[in-house]
């Protein structure tokens, strides 16, 4: 099971944090709360499924938006771990290049609205992409 850790209420607690981030544009009208990235939605829902098809080891994925990155990026300058960064979308992907953080992955925003999700085989073959870029100790061996 994959379970979900937001950085609503104190980001200093993920400093020690070993999984991936997922970062997308900015909150959906449909989740469950403005702070707290994907959780309620379709795209969440999508998510979690890639995840699973990937094949992913851990515990804990931190979802955040694009609004909290300046807060994640001080935060990952003070980690002792290098974190792996899911860039849910082209403006995600833009912004982390223009911080110079060359540790991420883009795909395509899951969104139902995106219709690169039309195709049945998208989310397996997000899932493999995933998986061929993912530091192997996040893998299930």
């Amino acid at each position: 099971m994959i379970r979900y850790k937001h950085f609503s209420t104190n980001l200093k607690d993920t400093l020690s944090f070993k999984g991936i981030y997922i970062i997308g544009e900015g909150p959906s009208s449909k989740n469950l709360s403005p702070e707290v990235a994907f959780v309620g939605t379709k795209s969440f829902d999508r998510l979690i499924r890639i995840l699973k098809l990937a094949n992913i080891k851990i515990s804990e994925v931190c979802m955040i938006n694009l609004d909290r990155l300046p807060e994640l990026i001080y935060l990952m300058s003070e980690s002792p771990f290098d974190p792996f960064i899911i860039c849910c979308g082209n403006k995600v992907d833009k912004g982390m290049r223009k911080l110079r953080v060359d540790w991420t992955v883009k795909v395509n925003h899951p969104s139902p609205r995106n219709l690169y999700w039309n195709s049945a085989d998208s989310e397996k073959a997000t899932a493999e992409f995933i998986k061929s870029r993912i530091p192997k100790n996040l893998l299930q061996s």
